[in-house]
């Protein structure tokens, strides 16, 4: 396992240089997925006086609410950064200017998909040789091995599987979700206000929507307890399996699959998330590529 040679060798690891650019090309396509979806729905007049979101940024305890007046600037700033973080010149100084805006954005909407990002881009200003445009630089990929981006794949590694275990791990402890019960609510309510979104809130067939219009109908909750122990199953196994070269190909398969299905019940908010989520894949066999 090349976690352990990083360690035992002080991360002087080689790793193909091309790893490091394509983690920072898919983390800043989930940055401007998310930021462009944050426009297109209307994100820049979320914080006006008066709206919820001004309500409840002014009872966080994350970012000083005296900062509410920064909400527009910083949507325009983090979209700039994310631009520069894909072409460059200056890519890791970009990550360090998302990261404070992923930061900012835990005031007014706490999501835990939003702080792996932000570790993302964190670790991304770790990494010593990236190249200064990372997204042509994945167009043309150079195999050459380096050790300056050692640290910072191995940090991403451990930070999905934590991802993918402390995700599981509070899935398990929670009643509601191995019940079931979590994933039908969620699904039930959906359902009832799929007419009556602006954007698209679920990516099923009608029929699947009919079958929800009681709430906790037996059939369909002993579906979603199948469904929920399958997740908290994948979740618990997924890094153990992305870990071992040959379970690889599979495994990455069945990951993708998990999460196109979390598209199914929340589409467009969750697509950052599934590229980010991904994109840690190859780093899990770093050295063999």
């Amino acid at each position: 396992m090349w976690l352990v040679d990083a360690l035992r060798t002080g991360f002087e690891t080689p790793l193909p240089r091309w790893l490091g650019a394509w983690f920072v090309t898919a983390l800043g396509a989930a940055c401007l997925w998310k930021f462009g979806w944050d426009f297109v729905s209307g994100g820049w007049q979320r914080m006006r006086p008066g709206s919820y979101l001004r309500y409840s940024f002014a009872r966080q305890s994350v970012v000083p609410p005296r900062l509410a007046s920064l909400y527009r600037p910083v949507l325009v700033v983090r979209t700039i950064a994310t631009l520069v973080l894909l072409l460059g010149p200056v890519p890791r100084l970009a990550a360090l200017v998302i990261a404070a805006a992923l930061w900012f954005e835990l005031g007014y909407e706490f999501r835990y998909h939003t702080i792996y990002m932000a570790v993302g881009c964190v670790i991304v200003a770790t990494m010593g040789d990236l190249p200064a445009s990372p997204l042509p630089a994945l167009v043309d990929p150079d195999p050459t091995p380096t050790s300056g981006n050692t640290w910072g794949i191995f940090l991403v590694t451990l930070t999905s599987i934590q991802l993918y275990v402390a995700s599981a791990y509070r899935k398990i402890r929670s009643p509601q979700f191995y019940s079931g019960r979590r994933l039908y609510a969620f699904y039930w309510g959906a359902t009832a206000a799929v007419d009556k979104r602006p954007e698209p809130q679920l990516l099923v067939p009608r029929f699947l929507r009919d079958g929800h219009r009681e709430p906790y109908h037996p059939v369909w909750l002993r579906r979603w307890r199948v469904a929920s122990v399958l997740v908290i199953a994948l979740e618990f196994g997924l890094p153990v399996a992305l870990l071992v070269p040959a379970l690889w190909l599979p495994a990455a398969a069945v990951g993708v699959a998990m999460h196109v299905g979390f598209l199914l019940l929340k589409p467009f908010r969750l697509v950052p998330f599934a590229i980010a989520s991904v994109a840690a894949y190859p780093c899990y066999v770093a050295t063999t590529w």
